[in-house]
């Protein structure tokens, strides 16, 4: 499917110099010198440059060997196939990977940088409430294709951009579809890789399948989504949401329920990061190795 976005796909020719840094990065605690423009829950992204122009390098947690590599990356082409199936744009993503000391293989994610203006949490700050409203509406509009086909989508709009005025989504990291009998087939361990050893289990067990079962309910990704403008400081947007989602909805939302919502997301998600800041604590200066994750500072959520 061809889109009038005007992005090209990137290549890093200077890849394995870009995970020295990493290394270096995680040896020390800190991202040093790397130009990190972004943390996700669970990798970082840095801003990279190429011939083409600057690219955007998410760092996937470490694949154990080529066979487990290759399973994401099936994983991660039929999300983008199926995610343009439905008519959605997806901002260009290709995946390379750097042999690893131990054996194992670090993975990075590879896209054209966006302009921060098109970035859609950015086009809602310059919006008057007719331009909120159409973002609400194109958004919501696109949860229902892709979520009523029976794919997992994080909406939120940190996750969406405008170039050329084209509405692209570029959160892939974490491919969510199910198999033939409704099991998720993304691999746990990219949730899970990032809390400390003695957690995962506990968190496989609790914590996975309601956080990714979340993605396939239409009602719950705009709850997410909702939520989410109160980290992002567009509280004001709340209920000019609520009432496009509304329209949309048969069991309609509140603020009070997205308010609740949020702060029950929140609260789990800053326990883990404090887990896992401990955990860095612990691996680099007790057992003296590196911390192979980036974490970002204090988050006013």
């Amino acid at each position: 499917m061809t889109h009038h976005h005007g992005l090209q796909s990137v290549v890093v020719g200077d890849l394995a110099d870009l995970d020295r840094r990493f290394h270096d990065a995680f040896r020390r605690g800190d991202p040093g010198d790397l130009d990190v423009i972004g943390y996700g829950e669970i990798s970082a992204i840095v801003r990279w440059p190429t011939p083409a122009g600057a690219a955007a390098c998410k760092r996937l947690p470490p694949f154990v060997d080529g066979a487990s590599l290759a399973r994401y990356e099936k994983l991660l082409d039929d999300y983008l196939s199926a995610l343009e199936d439905t008519g959605t744009s997806i901002v260009p993503t290709s995946l390379a990977s750097v042999p690893q000391a131990d054996g194992s293989l670090g993975g990075y994610l590879l896209q054209p940088l966006l302009d921060e203006s098109d970035l859609l949490i950015n086009v809602l700050r310059r919006a008057d409430v007719s331009g909120a409203a159409a973002i609400f509406d194109r958004i919501f509009e696109t949860i229902e294709h892709v979520v009523g086909a029976g794919i997992g989508l994080d909406a939120q709009l940190s996750n969406w951009a405008t170039p050329a005025g084209t509405l692209v989504y570029f959160d892939v990291t974490t491919p969510l579809l199910r198999d033939e009998r409704g099991r998720h087939r993304l691999d746990t361990e990219i949730f899970l890789a990032s809390l400390p050893w003695a957690l995962r289990g506990l968190a496989e067990r609790f914590l996975v399948d309601s956080i990714v079962d979340a993605y396939f309910s239409v009602r719950t990704v705009i709850l997410d989504l909702l939520g989410n403008l109160i980290k992002e400081r567009h509280q004001t947007w709340i209920p000019l949401g609520i009432e496009c989602a509304n329209r949309r909805l048969d069991n309609p939302l509140s603020v009070s329920e997205v308010e609740r919502y949020y702060r029950r997301n929140a609260l789990m998600w800053e326990v883990l990061l404090r887990l896992r800041r401990v955990d860095r604590a612990w691996q680099i200066n007790v057992r003296k190795r590196p911390y192979l994750f980036l974490l970002p500072g204090r988050i006013e959520r």
